[in-house]
């Protein structure tokens, strides 16, 4: 068999699929690139960061606070939102 000049000894026709699987990669890893810096920031260094409510939720559900407590706090939470 004869080589195709990489040191392969594949036979006649193999370069092809070398070149191929090159450009396959190349695309690849390009897209993976492009991809990462396309989500913004916030999720790539906090992805599971819960929003205020839902932490007053959890403190509620765990006892941490009463139902007073959580009332006056949620309400001063939705109090911050709408103006």
């Amino acid at each position: 068999m004869m080589g195709d000049g990489f040191g392969f000894a594949m036979g006649y026709g193999s370069s092809w699929i070398f070149w191929i699987l090159c450009l396959v990669l190349f695309i690849w890893l390009y897209s993976v690139i492009i991809n990462r810096h396309d989500t913004p920031n916030d999720k790539k260094i906090l992805p599971n960061r819960k929003t205020p409510v839902e932490i007053l939720e959890q403190r509620f559900a765990e006892g941490k606070i009463d139902e007073d407590e959580f009332n006056k706090r949620l309400a001063h939470l939705h109090r911050d939102v709408m103006p």
